[in-house]
């Protein structure tokens, strides 16, 4: 049996300081595999042949549906693809088999996502800002909230991890430790999000914690500590059915924008996975996808043939 073998493979993804998440996607894609080798006769890992991966991935390509019952993408399918052949490379490196039978083979040309992220204009997302009024102390940490999401692109689970400490006002930058990736980076800050935040900690945050113990930078007002995930959810919702914005709006949002809009304004494409901690600038590049929209749509209204005859 494989399962020896898969656990170490487990041990090893999160040596590799990998998230959690990504560690379980990669296991049971592997998984998946073994299941189906398995009913194929394959029981040892020394059976394993090029044309058995062969049979995996047409079966994936071919006969396989989702939960939902939906063929694979190609998108899917690549993934496949890489987690395969990684298992078997880091088997191959541990000398448990000669050589990998995933062998050499080109990936499958990736196919664009079917729905691109939803991106607010630069207007809508200032509705959205502004539908938050900073005058009463809910409102003044909220506004930072939005503010801080939207200058940075951090994920929401990043904004309520941060401690007071990991803000630097003089420098306008903060310190994100605790990541999807695991990977620690500093990012710049916008001065309005600077501005909201200092105001924030200078005449709220004193009032509502508990203790002084307490390092979260944006704390609840009912318990005086860290703020959940699901109230940034909850914060950015209530904003956006504030403003009028006919779009839905959630905390990634605010990054899907704050990329794109870093793009329009000609940011360099590898300055924008930096600041998104993007491993891959295939990640990042989806970016460039939505601004083809916008080309599309400039086409429709400008181009004298650019939409069908109103006749």
């Amino acid at each position: 049996m494989w399962e020896p073998e898969l656990a170490l493979y487990t041990e090893s993804l999160a040596a590799r300081s990998l998230a959690p998440s990504t560690v379980r996607h990669r296991r049971n894609k592997v998984r998946q595999m073994m299941v189906f080798l398995e009913g194929r006769g394959v029981s040892e890992l020394s059976e394993v042949s090029r044309q058995h991966v062969d049979a995996w991935l047409a079966h994936l390509g071919g006969e396989y549906r989702t939960a939902r019952g939906a063929p694979i993408t190609v998108s899917h399918l690549c993934d496949h693809h890489l987690c395969v052949k990684d298992f078997f490379k880091w088997l191959e490196r541990e000398g448990r088999i000669l050589s990998s039978p995933y062998g050499v083979r080109e990936l499958p040309e990736r196919d664009l996502p079917a729905r691109l992220p939803v991106v607010l204009s630069p207007e809508e997302a200032v509705l959205v800002l502004e539908a938050v009024s900073p005058r009463s102390a809910q409102g003044l940490r909220d506004r930072a909230i939005l503010e801080v999401l939207y200058s940075t692109g951090m994920r929401k689970g990043e904004l309520v991890a941060l401690n007071v400490e990991d803000f630097s006002f003089t420098r306008r930058e903060i310190a994100i430790l605790k990541s999807k990736s695991k990977r620690g980076r500093v990012v710049p800050v916008g001065e309005y999000a600077r501005q909201f935040t200092e105001a924030y900690l200078r005449a709220v945050r004193p009032w509502v914690v508990v203790d002084d113990e307490e390092k979260a930078l944006f704390v609840s007002h009912h318990r005086g500590r860290r703020l959940a995930v699901r109230t940034v959810g909850q914060i950015v919702s209530r904003a956006a059915r504030r403003s009028g914005v006919r779009k839905p709006v959630t905390p990634h949002t605010f990054r899907h924008s704050m990329a794109t809009h870093l793009l329009r304004n000609h940011a360099d494409l590898r300055h924008i996975q930096a600041i998104l901690a993007h491993a891959q600038i295939t990640s990042t590049e989806i970016y460039t996808h939505v601004g083809l929209e916008d080309l599309k749509e400039v086409l429709r209204r400008a181009h004298p043939h650019g939409k069908a005859s109103q006749k």
